[in-house]
């Protein structure tokens, strides 16, 4: 589907590469400004948690500021869920223009001939796939037999955080119905509303790959930075680090776009967030695990 011209009508040439082909031209002005008001907005809620991190730490709140405190902690208690929808979307928006070029030079002879490149794709595909949900199996398994009640939790926290990703990626592969790089990796542009739930070349978006391995990245690591701190610093990067290159390799097999992958990283880390929040009590700084 080519981008309609009426699509162009009024914008900054600068802007076409953000565009998304549509049936309605109306539409698409909406859709497409609002990307890009989406992305601005990002940017400055980012630039406002950062400065917010680097001021002083408030004094201790007094008896007759205890209101006043139990706002702030309710506002910093709803923080994490707008950083990660806002983040990803201005992640997601950026990436558009670039979908051609990173396929492009991922999919250049001289990557596509590497076999320790094809060999390691291969292996990440299999960690997104069945990988982590083998891995949440086990935990659930090992907490059943060893009668253990943190490493089932943990097992139940991940099982439901691919859960809940799954099932919110099948249905924006269905309404989004984006073509994948493997049908024409010459048109990274192309959408039909719809066509994702009948038509299997058209699930590109988001990565489901991604969004299971970020869910499962997300859950454990949220779990583990309120059971054990120092744990998490070691185990949530290289989570996190696992769950990125799996993202990466489904553009280099053509599965994805880069912003797929980076659809699919919201996604998945928003649903980790989701089923641990009730878990977790954010108050004075602390984080504390509560079954």
């Amino acid at each position: 589907m080519s981008v309609n011209p009426a699509l162009n009508r009024g914008l900054n040439p600068a802007l076409k590469p953000f565009l998304i082909p549509t049936l309605s031209p109306a539409l698409g002005r909406v859709i497409n400004r609002g990307m890009l008001v989406a992305l601005a907005f990002s940017c400055v809620f980012v630039t406002r948690v950062v400065r917010a991190q680097d001021s002083p730490p408030p004094a201790a709140p007094t008896a007759t500021a205890t209101d006043t405190a139990r706002t702030h902690r309710g506002r910093l208690a709803r923080h994490p869920a707008l950083s990660i929808a806002l983040l990803g979307i201005g992640t997601t928006v950026a990436l558009r223009p670039l979908d051609g070029p990173i396929t492009h030079r991922l999919r250049a002879p001289a990557p596509q001939r590497s076999m320790a490149l094809r060999n390691g794709a291969d292996v990440l595909n299999f960690v997104g796939g069945a990988g982590f949900i083998a891995a949440s199996a086990t935990l659930l398994g090992t907490g059943y037999l060893r009668h253990d009640a943190t490493i089932t939790q943990l097992g139940i926290r991940t099982s439901e955080a691919m859960i809940i990703g799954s099932i919110a990626t099948r249905l924006l592969k269905g309404a989004f119905g984006r073509q994948r790089p493997f049908v024409d990796e010459k048109t990274p542009s192309v959408f039909a509303a719809g066509r994702g739930f009948t038509t299997a070349g058209r699930t590109s978006f988001p990565s489901g790959h991604t969004s299971s391995s970020f869910a499962f990245a997300s859950a454990l690591t949220y779990a583990l930075h309120a059971r054990k701190p120092k744990a998490a610093r070691y185990v949530g990067p290289l989570l996190y680090g696992s769950a990125a290159l799996v993202g990466v390799s489904r553009v280099y097999g053509a599965n994805h776009w880069a912003s797929d992958v980076a659809a699919g990283a919201t996604v998945g880390v928003m649903s980790g967030w989701l089923v641990t929040r009730k878990d977790v009590d954010i108050s004075a700084g602390s984080v504390r695990w509560r079954f």
